[in-house]
């Protein structure tokens, strides 16, 4: 008898009239258009289905939900009563098309109000099976083994959250608890990063970010917390701090042989919005140990302005400034970089997402790095002042043909064209000047035996 009704409890839950019962009444309770596929009995006390598609309306951030593979646990009074209980949900993949410009329902709409359980279903009592029409749906726990946040950034360019493994389960106040990891995070003009941990809880459209963690290209680890208001108008305000990584890992290829050493932004602050909100942005404060400019024309022209051939490679003890990285480039302000107080760089600096460079530089340079006037250190530098020379410049152009105000400074020494031809170390001594020669004088003529004897007299007399 029991194996009978197993029986004819499967063949009605796989039936199309259960599936689309159960479709109608999660769309009721959604507000989205649900469609699932054949509904069948996992055995166990779970119900599983292929796959589940949903469309949310206007007023919701996401646009599509496509899942694969869903299955839920379900309590046993479940399947006799009118109240589903679902102890754990298990999804192979989820995808979520988010779109950022999807315009806000008005403020006096009702579209997203939950609506009023049916007054035809009752909420409690026994039934000879599972209803696909239940009056309650309760969701205890459960887990996306993938799950795809995607959405269209600048240029149309698919970005998004990929391959996350997220659980959640239901909170103290009627939120969600989520935690994850294991997932790639894509951004135009930003690098790829390797979600290995998110903390989050969701009430209704906020999220509250407790804690996550990034790692970038080099094993860099990124620290964030914040929150995000994932409505069609809401927007994103995050906090992050990172670890000590190589600045190279940062920059475009054609940058990372120029420009060395080991940077750590000690602070920084993520905000962007959604719709026709102020566009992303990442700003803060960084450092950088042990910073290298080398192989560019300018710094080659300021070596040898100073005579000093180490310098070609120009190495500072310490960088700071603050960043501002946007989808159009980079922008460094209040921009410092010391060399053991011998010289020091400062001014702001922009690198276009197009690869175009503009900055205002000055360089103070120690009086004790000047060459001697009488080599022309006087005519390609500025005099010093107060122990220090000041040479003010810019930079604009690209990578691959910087450009720089040095070379238009009068009188300046062009480079060798031998790049191999070293820089003096040190000044050159003058030639001596030729030794002045006085005329040869004539040999004495010998004196006449009359004249000696002469000489003699005079001597004794005397």
């Amino acid at each position: 008898l029991w194996l009978g009704f197993r029986w004819l409890s499967s063949v009605r839950i796989e039936s199309e009239t259960f599936r689309q019962t159960l479709s109608r009444n999660l769309s009721r309770r959604t507000g989205a258009s649900v469609s699932l596929d054949r509904v069948r009995d996992g055995g166990g006390g779970s119900l599983s289905v292929g796959s589940v598609s949903l469309r949310p309306p206007q007023g919701v951030l996401a646009e599509s939900v496509d899942i694969e593979d869903a299955s839920a646990s379900l309590t046993k009074a479940s399947w006799v009563g009118s109240e589903w209980g679902v102890t754990n949900l298990l999804l192979t993949s989820a995808r979520v098309h988010l779109n950022p410009k999807r315009p806000p329902l008005p403020a006096d709409s009702t579209a997203l109000l939950p609506p009023p359980p049916p007054s035809a279903a009752p909420t409690a009592g026994f039934r000879l099976g599972i209803s696909p029409d239940p009056a309650v749906i309760v969701l205890d726990r459960g887990r996306v083994a993938s799950l795809d946040l995607l959405w269209k950034g600048q240029g149309n360019a698919e970005e998004g959250l990929r391959g996350m493994d997220v659980s959640f389960r239901l909170g103290r106040d009627d939120g969600y608890e989520f935690g994850g990891a294991r997932g790639t995070l894509t951004l135009t003009g930003f690098p790829e990063a390797s979600v290995t941990a998110v903390n989050a809880r969701l009430s209704g459209t906020t999220l509250d970010i407790t804690g996550a963690r990034l790692e970038l290209p080099g094993a860099a680890t990124v620290a964030i917390t914040g929150k995000a208001d994932l409505s069609p108008a809401g927007r994103v305000d995050l906090e992050l701090s990172s670890d000590e990584m190589a600045l190279r890992s940062l920059l475009l290829p054609v940058w990372a042989d120029r420009i060395a050493g080991m940077v750590r932004a000690t602070s920084a602050r993520w905000t962007s919005s959604f719709g026709d909100g102020p566009g992303r942005s990442l700003e803060g404060e960084f450092s950088v140990r042990g910073g290298v400019l080398r192989s560019m024309e300018w710094v080659n022209r300021i070596a040898a302005a100073l005579q000093r051939r180490e310098l070609s490679i120009l190495e500072f003890n310490s960088m700071r400034g603050r960043f501002r990285w946007t989808a159009d480039g980079i922008e460094i302000t209040d921009f410092t970089a010391d060399r053991d107080g011998s010289l020091r760089l400062r001014g702001t600096i922009t690198f276009a997402a197009s690869g175009k460079v503009d900055a205002q530089l000055a360089l103070e340079i120690s009086e004790l790095l000047l060459p001697p006037a009488s080599l022309g250190g006087a005519a390609t530098l500025p005099p010093p002042r107060d122990g220090r020379s000041v040479l003010e410049f810019t930079l604009g152009g690209t990578a691959d043909a910087l450009t720089d105000s040095l070379s238009a400074a009068p009188d300046r020494p062009e480079p060798s064209a031998n790049p191999a031809a070293p820089f003096p170390d040190q000044p050159a001594v003058p030639a001596p000047a030729p030794a002045r020669r006085e005329a040869p004088t004539s040999p004495p003529v010998p004196a006449t035996p009359e004249a000696i004897e002469r000489e003699f007299r005079e001597l004794i007399g005397k």
